[in-house]
């Protein structure tokens, strides 16, 4: 964590200093991206090992980290921007970054100690029961669940700023609603997490996709003025991006009595996402009709239209999966 650690910073002090894209490209979406991930790996690995009855809640808090620096980040970054330049704001955000999470790394530790192979510990090429949970039912279900709402989640958060310039001149509100849609999540990233550890998580991702589906179909498709677009960011945004809340609850299950495959479930909710992070930006992006930039419309104004159809559908999606997660799951929890 230390080593990731160092690469990020370092990543973000040299890419202060590049003049082409492609060398941004590397710096920041693959050399940082990799370290980061490495670095953010084990937080998930150990939640497994902290806390079992409130598990849910724990993880809720622990993900709505992101959504706070969601929310300062945008605001931070861009009045760096403006005063000191791009250059001196990487060198700036580099230095923030090495010293708080420097700090937080020495409260980082596992529960339990690490167990190298040996002699009680045999190494093994195919771990004990890893053919049983990669074809876990539940595992695949929830996977399918993962995909097709982070394709919806993940068009919004690239292009929400972009609308909302098309509805002001003003430079300030595109930051704004961005810092909304992320610090929205945080409330549901708690929220969700504390009612899985009561209720079964279908039940919260059935809420999740139809809430979403309805912001997108309707206030997204009439947000013709700021106030219905900010209304979009705090619906959607905590919805869709407060999902992730159900992860822990729904790892768990999937695990059993199998404490290491917490992780390893973990680990596949998040490359799920991850391709579809891609993936869903790109479809997005062949959908937006850019001849319509300029237009206003009753629905779906600035060529938009079936790109909020195509959130909304993939919202849907999620709410008829979590029928399939709920006849899966075997959760009773009352």
């Amino acid at each position: 964590m230390w080593f990731s650690l160092f690469i990020c910073v370092a990543a973000l002090t040299v890419s202060s200093f590049a003049t082409q894209v492609w060398q941004l490209i590397i710096l920041q979406g693959v050399v940082f991206g990799l370290a980061a991930g490495v670095l953010y790996a084990p937080i998930i690995m150990w939640l497994s090992e902290w806390f079992v009855q409130r598990r849910g809640l724990a993880g809720g808090i622990i993900f709505g980290g992101s959504g706070i620096g969601g929310f300062a980040f945008p605001l931070a970054i861009g009045a760096c921007l403006d005063k000191i330049g791009f250059s001196w704001t990487m060198r700036v955000w580099a230095i923030i970054l090495g010293v708080c999470c420097s700090l937080a790394l020495f409260g980082s530790n596992p529960r339990l100690p690490v167990r190298k192979p040996g002699i009680d510990r045999p190494r093994s090429s195919w771990p004990s029961g890893m053919t049983n949970f990669i074809k876990n039912p539940l595992l695949l279900c929830m996977l399918a669940t993962n995909a097709v709402q982070a394709l919806g989640f993940f068009p919004v958060s690239v292009f929400i700023s972009t609308y909302t310039s098309t509805l002001t001149t003003s430079t300030i509100s595109p930051t704004i609603v961005l810092a909304l849609f992320n610090a929205s999540s945080v409330v549901c990233y708690i929220f969700f997490g504390r009612i899985c550890d009561s209720y079964p998580f279908a039940a919260v991702i059935l809420f999740s996709g139809l809430g979403s589906a309805l912001g997108a179909f309707l206030l997204w498709g009439f947000a013709t003025h700021l106030g219905l677009i900010f209304a979009f960011a705090l619906v959607f945004g905590g919805l869709s991006g407060g999902f992730p809340g159900v992860w822990p609850a729904a790892a768990t299950e999937i695990a059993g009595p199998v404490h290491e495959h917490v992780s390893l479930a973990f680990g596949a909710f998040g490359v799920v996402k991850g391709i579809a992070a891609i993936v869903g930006p790109i479809i997005a992006a062949a959908l937006h009709d850019k001849s319509k930039t300029a237009s206003y419309e009753r629905y779906g104004s600035h060529g938009y239209r079936k790109v909020e159809i195509f959130v909304g559908v993939m919202a849907v999606a999620t709410a008829f999966c979590a029928i399939g997660v709920a006849f899966m799951s075997k959760s009773k929890r009352v």
